[in-house]
């Protein structure tokens, strides 16, 4: 690939599910923020600074990373459209129709999406053992947004969580392509910069006695760095290695790591359809895990 060192298959598969850990931390921090900030201009924080850190750490790479190699610019100008419209569109589904069901439909649909259009476009086979935990994530994740169904006030604004997780999917496939000429950490930091950009408006819809009151600074900072730029950038190295479809299965433990968060710190309600939603979305993101060490790599070679 380039030149480009690869990760073995559970190496890769580690570092997807460690992505997944750090994106439900983005749930507990934003609820941290004072009341009243403005959701959408989270999600402008989020990115925006997300880039900027992976900027810093690029260091003299900065240079390099704005040189574009010919025929990229497709894969890039889609990943930073796929990355900024998943976040309009995601928290557009959150203010008319709650959190509960719309963070479900976006997180569980993703695998889905991103498995068809994997197997779509570059033909890369579903295998059994992935069908299994999509099915069981799935399952989970539509469990557990049942306990919210209660609270939905727009039906209508299931189909953008719907288009907000295709847009994810997307973004991860796209970014895949772009590593065939460049690095995970540099792909990661250019979409992620150019999709602040891109979020810029967003930042200044926030009140700024909101923004620089407290320790909102810090929070917004970590929701940049903790939430934003670590997962995404691990998200991405994965990928370099294992199937699409299968990074975002792992990734699918987020919502046991923001249930966790939000029980303990949160004092959040846990019932049984809780406990056994998570346990099903466990077990098919363990299940797949488990089984990437027999994972074969797209030249055809077992690590």
């Amino acid at each position: 690939m380039s030149g480009l060192t690869e990760d073995s298959p559970r190496r890769a598969s580690l570092y997807a599910l460690v992505a997944g850990v750090t994106w439900g931390t983005s749930g507990t921090l934003a609820s941290l923020l004072p009341e009243g900030f403005p959701s959408l201009s989270i999600a402008a924080f989020r990115l925006f600074l997300g880039g900027c850190f992976l900027l810093l750490f690029s260091g003299k790479g900065v240079i390099r990373l704005f040189r574009f190699h010919k025929g990229e610019g497709k894969a890039l100008i889609l990943s930073v459209a796929a990355i900024s419209s998943m976040m309009i569109f995601f928290f557009t589904a959150v203010q008319m129709s709650g959190v509960g069901m719309s963070t479900m439909i976006y997180i569980g649909l993703s695998p889905l999406f991103a498995g068809i259009i994997e197997r779509v476009v570059d033909r890369n086979p579903l295998e059994r053992r992935w069908f299994r935990s999509v099915g069981l994530t799935l399952t989970g994740s539509l469990l557990l947004g049942s306990v919210s169904w209660q609270d939905l006030r727009d039906p209508r604004g299931l189909l953008f969580a719907a288009a907000a997780s295709l847009g994810w999917s997307l973004t991860g496939l796209s970014m895949k392509r772009l590593q065939k000429n460049r690095g995970s950490l540099e792909v990661t930091t250019l979409v992620m910069f150019l999709g602040g950009l891109v979020m810029c408006p967003f930042l200044f819809t926030a009140d700024r006695t909101l923004v620089f009151s407290g320790r909102t600074p810090l929070i917004l900072m970590l929701l940049g760095f903790l939430s934003a730029s670590l997962p995404y950038w691990l998200f991405n190295r994965s990928i370099r290695t294992i199937p699409a479809g299968h990074a975002f299965v792992l990734g699918m433990i987020e919502p046991l790591t923001a249930a966790l968060l939000g029980i303990l710190l949160l004092g959040e309600p846990f019932g049984l359809i809780h406990l056994i939603g998570y346990s099903l979305i466990f077990t098919g993101v363990m299940l797949l895990y488990l089984s990437s060490g027999l994972l074969v790599l797209p030249h055809g070679k077992k690590p």
